[in-house]
């Protein structure tokens, strides 16, 4: 480092790096802010069992007499 274009050199590559350090959590924040939106809830629909719903010989292919 005996050289002043040295010094210049270190400082520009640290304000880039620092630059692109600031972008990326730019860049992060906002797709997280636009993904919160999109997700899309299913409603619930409580569904029976077949086999507590079902009559007596109905699907078991058993006929009644």
């Amino acid at each position: 480092m005996d050289d002043y274009r040295d010094l210049m050199t270190v400082a520009l590559v640290l304000f880039f790096a620092g630059l692109m350090l600031v972008v990326g959590q730019l860049y992060l924040e906002h797709t997280t802010r636009q993904d919160l939106g999109t997700e899309i809830e299913l409603p619930y629909v409580p569904t029976s069992s077949p086999i507590l719903s079902s009559r007596v010989g109905e699907h078991s292919g058993r006929t009644l007499r």
